[in-house]
């Protein structure tokens, strides 16, 4: 059964989310000297610089373990003021390994001291509006790390199943799904499908489910009021305001399920496809939520079209409909 999932995961690119974690933990790095290298004696060019990981710390001095002025939340802008060590220092940020001198800064209010390089840029990165369980996960999958993505997939479900043990139960291969009428949303899996318990959504009525076969897979919602199951293109991420739901698909094969992006809403109608925009030559990602009416994807070129590069499209709600913006 795994290297049929693992079969299925290396031909689907569902998308990153990003772990928070900024921890400077490293097996490797230099000595840290106390001192720090000027770059500019006549006076001091200030640039801004943005966070790209959460919790990025500010110290009184370039060391892990000086003083905390404050914590930047992925996004958030401060002034280069223009001086860095003139040493660098090996962390690993977001899986990748930086080594990066410390800078000077300040922020926007007023407080001085240093941060470490690797953890800011020079624009403002895509903050997600919306967490969900399983970002972890799918921040490994993007990575191609697929036998730890599974791995994050299992241990995730079961913590879930500990959270909402009042809502969902799986007992040997048959799992039940609480209506808010008190009735069962029955699911049994067989050889050919496995029924494999994601999360529920409250605020919008409904349960995730991913389900399985041989080759292939779906997610589908299950309304916790009537049970009705609604399949999707790929992993659901709500809006911050939980109106609608967008997701992606991004299958290598071009013979097989659709690539591209979805967005669900609640309308007067129930709770219906509001937009849908397919892709021939890239892999859209997971989408990101800007704000309530705004949703950008990334799209990464097939290997065959790797001169296209990167791009990044965003879907906006105008007038009541959603529309594509390149």
């Amino acid at each position: 059964m795994q290297q049929i999932l693992i079969y299925l995961f290396l031909t689907v690119f569902l998308g990153l989310i990003a772990c928070k974690d900024t921890n400077y933990n490293s097996s490797e790095e230099t000595t840290s000297p106390t001192d720090s290298t000027k770059i500019n004696e006549e006076g001091l060019k200030t640039k801004i610089l943005y966070a790209w990981v959460d919790q990025l710390r500010i110290r009184e001095t370039p060391d892990t373990k000086a003083e905390i002025v404050k914590e930047l939340q992925e996004g958030e802008a401060v002034t280069y003021l223009n001086e860095k060590t003139d040493f660098t220092k090996k962390v690993n940020l977001r899986g990748t390994l930086f080594d990066e001198p410390w800078l000077k800064v300040r922020t926007e209010d007023q407080l001085e001291g240093w941060l470490y390089g690797g953890g800011v840029r020079t624009y403002r990165t895509s903050v997600d509006m919306v967490k969900t369980p399983y970002d972890k996960c799918y921040s490994l999958l993007s990575k191609r790390k697929f036998n730890k993505y599974l791995e994050c997939i299992a241990t995730t479900q079961n913590r879930q199943l500990r959270v909402d043990k009042d809502y969902a139960t799986i007992s040997n291969n048959e799992l039940f799904l609480k209506r808010l009428d008190g009735q069962q949303v029955h699911l049994i899996s067989s050889d050919t499908a496995q029924y494999q318990y994601r999360y529920y959504i409250p605020q919008m009525g409904y349960y995730v489910i991913y389900t399985s076969y041989h080759e292939d897979g779906e997610y589908r919602l299950i309304n916790d009021k009537s049970g009705k199951q609604t399949k999707i293109m790929g992993y659901p991420r709500p809006s911050p305001n939980y109106k609608a739901v967008a997701c992606t698909n991004a299958y290598l094969e071009p013979n097989r399920a659709r690539k591209g992006i979805q967005i669900w809403a609640f309308t007067p109608d129930g709770f219906q496809l509001v937009f849908e925009h397919l892709v021939k030559d890239f892999l859209p990602t997971t989408p990101v939520w800007l704000d309530d009416n705004t949703l950008e994807v990334n799209l990464s070129p097939q290997e065959h079209n790797h001169e296209l590069g990167l791009q990044k499209v965003r879907v906006k709600l105008k007038n009541g409909e959603w529309q594509l913006e390149k």
